[in-house]
């Protein structure tokens, strides 16, 4: 006889792990609430014989329940019963059940007191014993309760407790996790919302370059549909544009590093547009590449401003100011735009994460925990690059400590990106200089130890910068391969030393660029003070 109650007691374990597995297994392929609810249903049922059991789910405001799987449950009864569903005292077996947050048993709903009003809705459709339990979330919020139903009075045994308690358990995972599901998907939601109203073109590609969505800005400005931008993300590039970016595209995805270059893309109307593109990858905790994210801002009028410059000769300095600042006014307000609206909608989004994790905790299956890590370990360096991206564009350390701490804090990015060692030395005394020369001479930096990055082949640089009586004054020495005579003239120059010498020259000072005897190149600029 033991033996056969032990065996008995076996096959019974082993149905409810299977039950749990089922019902689990549901819930990690991320199937429809209603459907893991009343897969639910009908394997706690088959544990039983003549009992008939039911999920009510609370509203969002907990003030009444309604059926949300009861496969066996009489439609007479759910009609009948509807009214006394709310969550309140002397509500039948569920809604008072809810409202004390503990389970309620009625062992006949012919004569309890809980069902004086609506006993004879139970009676007349065979529900004799109803027993309820309340579904309840971590902070005891009442999530819905879980009923069984017997056609004769009694009471519970143990074994229907213990099929209460799993019920109960597997019905506040499915639940929670629908919930999680559901902020995850309106948190991605957000994000793409974000994303489509920044006053930028943006988009992102899987990390072999292929793009895979971009937002609706792109989509107004070339007249595409989204399906055509994606099969051909090219075809709006002016055709003498296309070459030469896509090589150089291949190269810096190749590198792994953000890029940058000017491109013409053409418009809805047929129009050709000048657009500064920049691409910066987005890495997983392993360092690998997991997406390319892009930016497009129309600079058609700067180069206009270019091009007025080149061809009319006329009031150099004045032209040179006025693209520069047409050149800081685009990095400003985009840096702006980025902090205020990407940047604090990402920092919602983490802090929506972060609450998520915490109220699932131990309860969410491993794919859901893992899915909700991965989400914020992606939506945590997607911030991180986007704050990189926006010190780049107007390092807020210019503005609030001059121009020297500006220099230390890129020298050590550049150094950490290019591997190239880079030292700062100097000092800029109690005075700090004009604005515009700090920008200036901030920006001839970048320049200069971007030219080192892709021509020099050195090793280390150092900037230095100083106040000397009536001017200040900024070196860059490198050990690379140094300039070529010819190189250093304007007249043959690159464009990287024609738009250091613009940069100086548009806040009157002068510009200097010479290759060393022993190697390596020296700018030298000065600027009244």
């Amino acid at each position: 006889m033991a033996n056969l109650q032990g065996a008995t007691e076996q096959r019974a374990r082993a149905a409810l792990l299977d039950c749990q597995r089922r019902v689990l297994e549901r819930i990690a392929n991320a199937a429809p609430l209603p459907e893991i609810l009343e897969t639910l249903v009908k394997l706690i049922e088959e544990q039983a014989s003549d009992m008939r059991c039911a999920v009510l789910l609370a509203d969002s405001a907990q003030q009444k329940l309604r059926f949300a799987a009861a496969p066996n449950i009489p439609e007479d009864y759910k009609t009948g019963i509807e009214p006394f569903l709310l969550i309140a005292p002397n509500m039948g077996s569920c809604g008072t059940a809810a409202f004390r947050r503990e389970p309620v048993y009625t062992r006949d709903t012919a004569n309890d007191a809980l069902w004086e009003d609506c006993g004879d809705v139970a009676v007349r459709n065979g529900l004799r014993a109803i027993w309820s339990t309340p579904i309840l979330s971590d902070d005891n919020s009442v999530l819905g309760t879980f009923a069984m139903y017997y056609s004769e009075p009694r009471m519970p045994s143990a074994e229907h407790i213990q099929l209460i308690d799993m019920a109960t358990q597997m019905a506040r995972v499915a639940i929670e996790a629908k919930r999680a599901g559901d902020a995850l998907r309106q948190s991605e939601d957000r994000l793409r919302l974000v994303i489509d109203t920044i006053p930028t073109m943006a988009w992102s590609l899987r990390p072999d370059g292929v793009v895979d969505f971009v937002n609706q800005r792109w989509l107004e400005f070339t007249g595409l549909s989204l399906e055509e931008a994606l099969a051909n993300a090219t075809r709006t590039v002016h055709p003498e544009d296309l070459p030469g970016v896509m090589e150089k595209w291949r190269t810096d995805m190749a590198v792994g590093e953000p890029c940058e270059y000017e491109l013409r893309l053409r418009r809805a109307d047929g129009e050709y547009r000048w657009f500064l593109v920049r691409t910066v990858p987005l890495r997983n905790e392993q360092g690998n590449i997991v997406k390319w994210y892009g930016t497009s801002t129309d600079i058609t009028e700067r180069k206009k401003a270019e091009n007025a410059l080149r061809d009319s000769g006329v009031h150099l300095q004045a032209l040179t100011r006025r693209l520069v600042e047409l050149q800081e006014s685009e990095r400003k307000d985009l840096a702006r735009e980025l902090h205020d609206r990407v940047g604090q909608s990402l920092t919602a989004l983490q802090i929506n994460l972060g609450m998520l994790r915490a109220a699932l905790s131990s309860r969410a299956s491993s794919d859901i925990t893992s899915r909700l890590d991965d989400c914020a370990a992606l939506l945590e360096s997607t911030a991180r690059d986007i704050r990189s991206v926006e010190s780049e564009l107007r390092p807020p350390m210019l503005d609030d400590h001059g121009l020297l701490a500006a220099l230390h804090w890129y020298a050590n990015e550049f150094t950490r990106r290019a591997g190239i060692a880079v030292s700062v030395r100097g000092s800029q005394g109690s005075e700090r200089a004009r604005p515009e020369v700090e920008i200036a001479l901030f920006r001839i930096a970048q320049e200069a130890l971007n030219n080192v990055a892709k021509h020099a082949r050195a090793t280390s640089v150092v900037i230095s910068f100083w106040s000397a009586g009536s001017e200040w004054r900024m070196l860059v020495v490198d050990d690379g391969v140094g300039l070529r005579p010819h190189e250093a003239g304007q007249p043959r120059a690159g464009f990287g030393l024609v738009t250091m010498r613009e940069r100086a020259q548009a806040i009157g000072g002068r510009f200097d660029a010479e290759g060393l005897p022993q190697g390596g190149t020296r700018i030298t600029v000065q600027v009244p003070t």
